[in-house]
């Protein structure tokens, strides 16, 4: 009995005529006894004050809020305000809402928040996760009553029911019941897979966003052992590799009682041992990570668990189709997505499949060696198929096909390497270097080549392969272009070692009879390579003359670099040859800068934008922004230039790539635009702090392309403090700017050509010279624009102001020089460079 007072049994019986009042007698009577344990449960300690609590609000029509088996949360439910939020607004749009989602994901407790909040008078939560069958006899045991259906729909109630994959059919017939025989009851339900109803409407559950993973693990770590040591770095690629699963942060976190979190990291290889254990008031089921994926996998049928080891071999997801490649049909997919243990996404390329990294693992310790074989198949189907393709018409939706598989290539590629799988190594490199030169992604084209190059020069391609070689080493030896120059390394010895043929309409051929046909380019006379560039076929045409404007550019003769970019433009089709064409017209914009047409320079850098943005290319695009900063500045447009900078800050350049553009510097340069010489000049001093320390020498030295950047910037610092009478801030860097530039003189003769950049970085390097040595200054300056230094870092480093230096020292000595230099032939510039003294 509830009541202890006589008063109070009147009020209980009261409270139950009132119910009558409100449901109907019939209902009333067959709640009877479920309604007084409900009270029992809401009235506590002091049943008659809290009796006439409910009587008063009984009378005023408000029926009390009844909760069974509803529980609170031990500790904070962290990340999951908006799933609640989503979920309760399901609830009450749709009869029947799922929560989904691999265990582990935090499901249960979710439906507790969600219940405990719902709007429904009377909420019913049944675990099944102890039952093996008789659903409805466990809900009958919760309401207490033998017909369910009576019970819940005179209520109108909200019935919840968790962890239901392991009897989902009988769950999908008791609901399907419910939705039938009753006119407003809800139910929630719980699962890694959904119950397949009409009226349901299915919440897949996410995973935690970092830094809700980052929390969680930090206040559980902590708790678990209050000193311990949580290094961010580490903390946050922990969290990521654990995807966010709440189970398995809790896992890792109680580990931290005897191991470091260093030490959890690197055993995560290995997750399933080291993850075990837990909480005592975690259900057994959750007391290994194992466990909980290894429930997923039971309830599989075996097509499923066939295939989720054959699957769990794609790093980056995988289409419908490399599915199929692999398994002769793509149908079990359905089956895993509703099990939870696959995630459909939809990106640019279509969708994809992708498994937790957890799941991987599950499955690649199940995994038949053979496995990899056909993986390796797939992949050099893939980069034999689409190699060319961004290179041709449809070349955007090429290259998002190729992104989205990278991952997968890089895997391919890598495990062909160890394997001896020419052929694969052959078909994803050239893919892969495809995807990066059009995304202008040349350092890891760099970094691609030095992994690939011995293997594809030792083999010799099958007839179906020869075009993909040819593809991959003349990419490769692009990608050197813009990194460390050029260079007749392994991959031109593939090309003159392969036999090219007639280019046809392939411009894969075309530009390797450009490369293997030209030998003298790799030396300092160019006549080969001029002769290529009037050939008739336009793909050879147009490829040499792209050369031929990177190799000789605007050093010797700025007119022919114009006119031979020019000639590249119209070579390629916008039509037929898209990235071709618009790569063109960059050169073209390029060369306009570097020959201080800077109008020229501003139309077509700006004509090219939309398809390099439209292409994902964001090294590309970021770095044509910043030129027009540069321009802006050239033309004398300050407004324009600051306006272009808050564009820069807008690409989602990565922290690699936005510490080599020239942001700092350019802002330096706003600054001494508007007359604020201070903070110009303190800018330039952050500027070469950042890329002297924060890369440090050991990075610069090691990773190719990135000298040029930092010694223009060196330059530019130094002649800028010159310019306004402040030498002496930046008295270290111009004290070491003689041992840098015979150090560079020195490298590159030893070397078998100095590209553009080669000449120009020497000329900036003088000119800075010139200013550190004004008594030096007409013949240095007369020697840098012979080279033609980089003027990228406008008003300091403009031509009509390096230029008053040397006619404000001696007009009549520069004049000399200026006419001696313009004789030279552009091999016998280092030469000359290296006769100036420079101390």
């Amino acid at each position: 009995m509830v009541a202890d007072h006589p008063r109070d049994e009147e009020l209980l019986l009261e409270l139950l005529r009132c119910e009558e009042a409100i449901v109907g007698p019939s209902a009333a009577v067959a709640r009877y006894e479920g309604y007084r344990r409900s009270l029992r449960e809401e009235l506590g300690t002091e049943p008659g004050l809290r009796l006439r609590s409910l009587h008063q609000r009984l009378l005023q029509g408000q029926a009390p809020a009844v909760r069974f088996g509803v529980l609170h949360d031990p500790n904070p439910l962290l990340g999951r305000e908006d799933d609640v939020t989503a979920v309760s607004k399901l609830l009450g749009a749709s009869r029947v809402t799922s929560i989904v989602g691999i265990g582990g994901l935090g499901k249960t407790r979710l439906a507790h928040v969600v219940s405990r909040h719902a709007e429904q008078r009377v909420v019913y939560f049944v675990s099944l996760a102890g039952i093996t069958s008789g659903v409805l006899a466990e809900v009958q045991s919760i309401v207490d009553n033998v017909d369910v259906v009576q019970a819940l729909g005179s209520s109108r109630a909200l019935l919840v029911l968790d962890n239901c994959e392991h009897v989902l059919d009988e769950v999908a017939d008791l609901v399907h019941r419910l939705m039938t025989q009753t006119e407003d009851v809800r139910v929630l339900t719980t699962s890694r897979a959904p119950l397949g109803l009409s009226a349901e409407a299915v919440y897949p559950l996410p995973e935690l966003d970092l830094p809700t993973a980052v929390e969680l693990f930090t206040q559980r770590a902590l708790a678990a052992r209050h000193d311990v040591t949580l290094p961010s770095a580490v903390v946050e690629e922990l969290c990521h590799k654990l995807d966010g699963l709440p189970l398995a942060l809790e896992l890792a976190a109680a580990r931290v009682r005897v191991m470091s979190v260093e030490e959890i990291a690197s055993r995560l290889a290995d997750r399933f041992t080291l993850l075990r254990g837990g909480a005592r008031d975690l259900p057994h089921r959750h007391h290994t990570l194992s466990a909980v994926v290894e429930w997923s996998w039971q309830l599989l049928d075996p097509a499923g668990q066939a295939a989720l080891p054959v699957l769990s071999v794609f790093p980056g997801g995988f289409t419908a189709e490399a599915a199929a490649h692999l398994l002769g049909s793509d149908d079990v997919l359905e089956h895993l997505v509703a099990h939870s243990l696959l995630k459909v996404r939809e990106d640019k390329a279509g969708t994809r499949f992708v498994m937790l990294e957890t799941v991987r693992e599950f499955g690649a310790l199940r995994r038949d060696p053979a496995v990899t074989t056909s993986f390796l198949a797939w992949a050099k189907d893939f980069g034999i198929t689409y190699f060319e393709a961004p290179f041709l018409s449809g070349s955007v939706a090429a290259v998002e096909t190729i992104r989205a598989e990278q991952d997968n290539l890089m895997h391919a590629m890598r495990l062909g390497v160890a394997l001896g799988d020419a052929p694969t190594v052959t078909a994803t490199t050239a893919a892969l270097a495809a995807l990066w030169v059009a995304e202008s992604s040349y350092q890891r084209v760099a970094a691609l080549t030095n992994e690939t190059a011995w293997m594809l020069s030792h083999y010799q391609p099958e007839p179906e392969l020869v075009d993909a070689l040819l593809a991959a080493s003349a990419l490769c030896i692009y990608g050197s272009f813009a990194t460390v120059g050029a260079r007749a390394g392994r991959s031109l010895y593939n090309l003159r070692r392969l036999p090219v043929g007639d280019p046809g309409d392939s411009v894969v051929r075309a530009s390797a009879k450009v490369l293997a046909s030209a030998p003298e380019y790799w030396g300092d006379e160019y006549s080969s390579l001029e002769k290529l560039c009037a050939d008739p076929h336009p793909f050879v045409a147009g490829f040499a003359n792209v050369l031929f404007n990177y190799r000789y550019g605007s050093v010797k003769d700025p007119g022919r670099a114009i006119a031979s970019a020019k000639r590249a433009v119209e070579a390629f089709s916008p039509v037929d040859h898209p990235w071709l064409h618009t790569a063109a017209r960059s050169y073209l914009g390029s060369t306009y800068f570097h020959c201080d047409q800077l109008a020229q320079a501003k139309e077509y850098m700006l004509a090219t934008l939309p398809f390099h943005e439209q292409m994902g290319a964001t090294w590309q695009v970021a770095q044509i922004r910043w030129a027009m900063v540069a321009i802006s500045l050239g033309l004398g447009d300050i407004d324009e230039a600051e306006h272009g900078l808050a564009l820069t800050a807008l690409n989602g350049v990565d922290d690699f790539a936005g510490e080599l553009l020239p942001g700092p510097g350019l802002r330096a340069e706003v600054a001494l635009a508007r007359g604020d010489i201070d903070t110009g000049l303190r800018r330039w001093r952050h500027a070469i702090d950042q890329l002297g320390t924060q890369r440090g020498e050991g990075f610069l030295a090691t990773t190719p392309g990135l000298e040029v950047w930092v010694l223009e910037c060196r330059a530019a610092a130094v002649v800028a403090h010159a310019q306004h009478g402040r030498l002496d801030l930046v008295a270290d860097v111009a004290a070491g700017l003689p041992d840098t530039l015979a150090g560079l003189l020195t490298e590159r003769s030893t070397s078998s050509a100095a590209s553009v950049q080669d000449i120009q970085v020497i000329g900036a390097l003088l000119v800075a010279l010139a200013y550190v040595n004004p008594e030096r200054a007409p013949r240095m300056i007369a020697l840098a624009e012979r080279c033609h230094y980089l003027r990228g870092y406008r008003p300091t480093m403009a031509s009509d102001r390096v230029r008053s230096l040397a006619e404000r020292v001696d007009k009549a000595t520069y004049g000399v020089p200026v006419t001696e230099y313009a004789a030279l032939a552009d091999d016998e510039l280092r030469s000359a460079a290296s006769l100036i003294p420079t101390r």
